[in-house]
């Protein structure tokens, strides 16, 4: 019975790989193929692509000629001297424009060194509230924050540690002095470091669907390290705490004017104030 079993089990095993290797010919049936070098393994930004073919971190595999990017790695020569700029991820094929020279990558650190006087502090942001995630160490960013209007879920607040009791009015008092509020927070913050909680889902190469795709986000937060003053560094932490945040790419010859504090009241309107706020 246990022969019998086992038997039945390596006959299975195999008729299950020519199944597997049944469909993915079936799949490039009809394709014109072409040879590519695709990632095997995690290749950290900074590795020389010589140290890529000699510790077999890539390989050569055949892939559509449809979905082999333009500027695809067709040869170990073409990548010889260079490194990567960006972290490699199994399955993306090469493309010539992911390599630098080695002193230029220098150039482009992972982290930048915070200015003389300044702390750092690092924020967790879903990626669509910070450019989908493509920002960089060296980037300046303005920080937006928004926030809800006052409210209270009891009628007694303890203010010093002594309760008081609030007239049934006071919450809409309160949301009339502090409406639904949106505004820049600071200007050109220096971005010190990203790392990224999750990183993309990577694409298939042998699946032209997977591959004619814009690039990927990441899927998990990005903790987004800043450089800032003390003062700054309050309010910010306040923002966090009670509000929400936004940043975007400012570089240093962008404009500051025209910004004001938006309401409902004011969302609408197409006139711009004359001077920052």
């Amino acid at each position: 019975m246990i022969m019998a079993a086992l038997m039945c089990g390596v006959v299975g095993t195999a008729l299950l790989v020519r199944f597997v290797q049944g469909a993915e010919s079936r799949a490039l049936e009809g394709e014109q193929l072409v040879e590519a070098f695709v990632v095997t393994d995690y290749i950290p930004a900074g590795t020389s692509g010589d140290a890529m073919i000699e510790q077999k971190l890539i390989a050569v595999e055949q892939v559509p000629l449809k979905v082999r990017p333009v500027g695809s790695v067709v040869s170990g020569t073409q990548i010889s001297g260079l490194v990567a700029e960006t972290d490699l991820f199994a399955g993306e094929q090469l493309v010539v424009d992911r390599f630098v020279d080695p002193t230029a990558f220098d150039a482009n650190p992972s982290t930048v060194q915070a200015p003389e006087g300044y702390i750092e502090m690092t924020v967790a942001m879903e990626p669509s509230r910070v450019m989908g995630g493509f920002i960089a160490p060296g980037d300046t960013v303005a920080v937006f924050a928004s926030f809800a209007p006052f409210s209270f879920d009891e009628s007694e607040v303890s203010i010093n540690g002594e309760d008081i009791e609030l007239p049934d009015e006071a919450d809409a008092d309160l949301a009339v002095s502090a409406p639904d509020t949106t505004h820049v927070l600071m200007h050109k913050v220096l971005v010190t470091e990203i790392q990224v909680e999750e990183v993309p889902v990577q694409r298939d190469p042998t699946d032209p669907d997977s591959l004619n795709q814009p690039r990927l986000a990441p899927s998990g937060n990005l903790l987004v390290t800043l450089a800032l003053t003390t003062p700054e560094a309050e309010r910010l932490i306040f923002a966090i705490e009670y509000g929400t945040l936004y940043m975007a790419q400012e570089p240093e010859d962008a404009p500051e004017t025209g910004t004001r504090e938006q309401t409902r009241a004011t969302v609408y309107e197409s006139t711009e104030p004359t001077s920052a706020q």
